[in-house]
């Protein structure tokens, strides 16, 4: 870089982080470098080529109305002391030094944010706000940001193209809540926002997960967004979240469990262990329970729905029960499975069967907590904790883990919380020991 583009540059990095900068105001104090002090490093005093090559420089840009100048007092064309801009001349300086302003680029993303805000209310009005509220503050956020800092920062990337890509996936979502479909290939979805089936997975999915994570899921869980961190949800979960996925959702359950299509029929038992259905199978489908099954139970963890699996394969006692993977945290599609469920369970009380009694079981700790309730809120209000009670945690304690500070204080704000009331027991323990237990610790002790 010449001389000329570096002090305009140092100038304009100084004038970036300056009032000037964002306010909208004349600001009169100057944006400057002191240049005797050394804030412009090639100037130097006891180089005498090089410091009369600058005096030229500096001569030239204020002939060219960029900056202004002043001399050490006695030194007249001897020795700068100060050099500043003329804030009046601010995008001259900016092409001249050869780069481009934070307000360009925040203007682009503000024009594409603009479309975007426009395709979120047409959503409203179409009545498909609810699935894409989220996207909404999201939106808010950005919009707010340009317009106070006038530049990209938070929750938007700082590189005008990583920002305009962002941007596009949240307008392609938009686009999917509008449609109704349940879930979309990853790489369908990027082939139609950008023309590329692997640009999504290579620029856009780390960004998205993470602001699905910040907006979206707080309000799902119904828990404040500074207290996630703890929940182990992976990017293909948060995807799952707003219908995006790598491949279509399975779904897995063991027992007898019947599915109905019009007129067709088919006993999900017929799999003496385990039954799958994939999320693209949903529409047009009811679920049935038949008269056997007494309980259904959900599993948190992958590796005790299928320990379980195992148990029922050799054991009476489980032959009246329906078991069921839940995973983490759920995604609509999977949302729609158990609801069929929670309808099965209502129409088998309806026809007079003895009620089915529902339960979950998770970890002992608090993503297993928040999981739970989820589960409860959305569907079944009598839903029941299976192995997460003082009694399981105390016969672990040698596997439990141990949990810093930060967690301690967020897993103690559950006891002022009246949706946790059944487990504020074994919350008050697990604070006294200074523990929580993955149900994996449980494997061959129930």
């Amino acid at each position: 870089m010449d001389i000329a583009r570096r002090l305009l540059a140092d100038l304009l990095q100084k004038y970036e982080s300056s009032k000037a900068f964002a306010s909208a105001e004349p600001v009169l104090r100057r944006v400057q470098l002191n240049v005797y002090k050394g804030e412009f490093e090639p100037y130097d005093i006891e180089d005498y080529e090089r410091k009369v090559h600058i005096h030229q420089i500096v001569a030239k840009l204020r002939e060219e109305d960029l900056i202004d100048y002043n001399w050490m007092r006695g030194e007249e064309n001897h020795i700068l002391h100060r050099v500043w801009l003329n804030l009046d001349q601010i995008d001259a300086a900016y092409q001249r030094a050869g780069l481009v302003s934070p307000k360009a680029n925040a203007e682009r993303v503000r024009e594409a944010l603009d479309l975007a805000w426009t395709d979120f209310l047409r959503a409203g009005e179409a009545r498909a706000a609810e699935s894409i509220a989220w996207i909404g503050i999201v939106l808010t956020d950005m919009r707010q940001v340009l317009a106070k800092r006038q530049r990209l920062a938070s929750p938007l990337p700082t590189s005008p193209d990583q920002a305009l890509m962002l941007v596009a996936a949240l307008r392609g979502l938009i686009a999917l809540g509008l449609s109704g479909q349940a879930e979309m290939p990853e790489r369908v979805f990027s082939i139609q926002i950008y023309g590329d089936s692997k640009a999504f997975a290579q620029q856009v999915r780390t960004r998205l997960a993470s602001l699905v994570r910040r907006y979206l899921l707080p309000g799902l869980l119904g828990y404040p967004a500074d207290r996630m961190d703890d929940l182990e949800l992976s990017e293909d979960d948060l995807l799952g979240l707003v219908n995006l996925s790598r491949s279509p959702e399975i779904f897995e359950w063991s027992g007898p469990l019947v599915l109905v299509r019009g007129e067709r029929r088919i006993d999900g038992g017929f799999f003496p262990l385990c039954g799958t259905l994939s999320a693209a199978e949903l529409d047009g489908l009811t679920v049935e329970l038949p008269p056997q099954v007494r309980r259904v139970l959900f599993v948190e963890n992958r590796t005790n729905f299928h320990y379980l699996v195992q148990q029922r394969g050799q054991n009476a006692d489980w032959q009246d029960a329906l078991l069921i993977y839940h995973g983490g945290c759920f995604s609509p599609a999977k949302g729609r499975f158990f609801q069929l469920v929670r309808q099965a369970v209502e129409r088998a009380a309806a026809s007079g069967q003895d009620p089915v009694a529902i339960y979950h079981w998770g970890d002992i700790d608090l993503g297993g907590f928040i999981i739970f309730n989820r589960l409860q809120h959305s569907f079944f209000p009598d839903l029941r904790p299976w192995h997460m009670d003082c009694h399981d945690l105390i016969r672990s304690l040698g596997q439990a883990q141990p949990i810093s500070k930060a967690y301690a204080e967020r897993l103690k704000a559950l006891l002022a919380d009246e949706r946790f009331t059944m487990f504020h027991d074994v919350i008050r323990l697990s604070l006294e020991r200074g523990v929580r237990l993955e149900q994996e610790a449980l494997l061959g002790k129930l």
